[in-house]
């Protein structure tokens, strides 16, 4: 049975997902290293575990005030802080089909930092669960 659309879609995104996972789980993400080493070593990692060649759209790494600027802005190169927050957007493409993921991490322990990342998450979900409902 071919799989349909939907389901090699959501097979992508699931695939993203891990490959999000892979780079907390290998420490990626740590202080003193440059935004543009971050992204080298997570399209590494996706081409070693998950077969990916090429992304979708410009892979993008931001830490600290960096975090805050648009997908257009092209910063300069910043070295992750000890207390900063990363930002990573990517778009894997998995065979030939596209993923776009994005997530927020908290380098160092401050607590209004990791509230605000658990925040985004929860306001993200709820904004998934209400845009999946069917309209009428």
């Amino acid at each position: 049975m071919v799989p349909t659309v939907e389901a090699t879609l959501v097979a992508a995104q699931e695939k993203a997902a891990a490959l999000f996972l892979d780079v907390v789980a290998t420490g990626l993400i740590r202080p003193g290293k440059l935004e543009s080493e971050l992204s080298a070593e997570i399209h590494a990692l996706a081409r070693e575990r998950y077969g990916v060649k090429r992304h979708w759209h410009k892979r993008v790494v931001r830490a600290g005030p960096n975090s805050v600027l648009t997908y257009h802005d092209e910063p300069p190169d910043r070295a992750i802080a000890a207390d900063d927050t990363v930002y990573l957007d990517f778009g894997p493409v998995f065979e030939s089909w596209e993923a776009d993921f994005g997530r927020t991490y908290v380098v160092g322990e401050d607590p209004r930092k990791h509230r605000l990342v658990a925040d985004i998450e929860a306001a993200f979900a709820d904004g998934g669960a209400i845009s999946s409902v069917p309209r009428g």
